[in-house]
């Protein structure tokens, strides 16, 4: 039987637990902050659509600083996270049809600086979250209350839990229905949401594939311990799959596309559930494949289930399943893998967004705008 999203008993309890946490945060250490906000913020813009993001966005200097409504909050913003969804908006083939210049970027984590005189369950100073389109590369936030999510400190770890975090996790465990006598090849365990939907595999005793670039990629899986990690440059994925796991593969998590998406559809067994997330080398990369591997015969033939997520279809999932990462992440039981390259400022957001599209990212990239 298909397991709900966040219906466990256990979900009711980590709704409490952290509820709990944050309004102690908010009743006994928030602080109130004197400070005196300024008239404008510096915000990021897509200008045009294209795969260069130092012709396509632009920072705006002098974007109005708009006092919060009754029931909006004000939030400073100190990081944000950088998501193949920004891309994919810059590219111009997410399906968004809005007139340019558009805002840019979306998940943010900050401190409250300004609430609406009916905001009741915020105060300033208390730490949130937010995932918008178009509220995530800017120095300020300005939103409904109730589209926020408390956190306990401003921390990078926690921004890669809202979105990619939360994608993995509904993927491999509500589309997917991971179970321990799975084979699962996680096509990209070093990205932002792939590491998570990796070691969530790994939790539940199935046997998990995955793949790298290089040894130093392979390095960094190894401590989750993955059964079989495939070098892509060293190796060659269809060869490694087809000789180590003929029809075998009975679950796939997919964010390349491509000839890595072929190979390993090529090798699955009767029945295997394939979700797809992205195609990243084909949107990235410039491979044109389509119908490449005889697709239709290969799905017919092994009665495949092909499931794409687009995340906000599950957005009344998201605050619940991000809270159960927490909690696995307080247990010790799954890690936010954050990206060792630093990007600083408003300025350095295209720089950011060029190192993902480049393929070197291992795990969530972040742009920290509080020095």
């Amino acid at each position: 039987m298909r397991k709900g999203i966040a219906s466990d008993s256990l979900g009711v309890w980590h709704i409490l637990r952290y509820t709990m946490v944050s309004e102690f945060i908010v009743l006994h250490s928030a602080r109130e902050i004197a400070m005196t906000l300024p008239a404008t913020f510096k915000k990021v813009v897509i200008r045009q659509t294209g795969r260069n993001p130092h012709t396509c966005l632009a920072v705006i200097d002098d974007a109005p600083l708009k006092t919060p409504s009754a029931h909006d909050v004000l939030i400073r913003n100190h990081y944000a996270g950088v998501n193949s969804m920004d891309i994919g908006r810059m590219l111009g083939v997410d399906g968004w049809q809005q007139a340019l210049p558009i805002d840019f970027g979306i998940e943010t984590i900050g401190e409250v600086v300004a609430i609406g005189k009916e905001v009741t369950n915020l105060a300033v100073g208390d730490v949130v979250m937010t995932a918008l389109p178009g509220n995530g590369f800017r120095e300020y936030t300005h939103v409904a209350h109730n589209l926020t999510m408390k956190m306990p400190a401003i921390d990078p770890r926690y921004i890669s839990t809202l979105i990619s975090g939360s994608l993995g996790k509904i993927a491999i465990e509500f589309l997917g229905e991971v179970r321990a006598d799975d084979v699962v090849v996680i096509t990209s365990g070093l990205g932002s949401s792939g590491n998570f939907a990796l070691q969530l595999a790994i939790n539940t005793g199935s046997h998990v594939i995955t793949t790298c670039n290089n040894a130093e990629e392979a390095k960094i899986l190894q401590q989750w311990q993955p059964n079989r990690i495939i070098n892509r440059v060293e190796e060659d994925i269809a060869t490694v799959l087809a000789e180590e796991y003929p029809d075998a593969v009975t679950l796939i998590f997919d964010k390349m596309g491509g000839r890595i998406l072929d190979a390993c559809i090529k090798q699955t067994a009767p029945r295997a559930r394939v979700i797809l997330a992205d195609a990243l080398t084909e949107h990235l990369r410039g491979e044109d494949i389509t119908h490449r591997l005889d697709f239709y015969h290969q799905v017919i033939r092994n009665s495949l289930t092909i499931t794409g997520i687009n995340l906000s279809d599950y957005a009344n999932a998201i605050k619940v399943e991000t809270l159960k990462l927490l909690d696995l992440m307080e247990q010790g039981l799954v890690e936010a893998l954050i990206d060792k390259r630093s990007f600083v400022g408003i300025e350095q957001v295209p720089d950011a967004i060029a190192y993902l599209m480049s393929g070197e990212a291992r795990g969530k990239v972040v742009v920290k705008f509080v020095k």
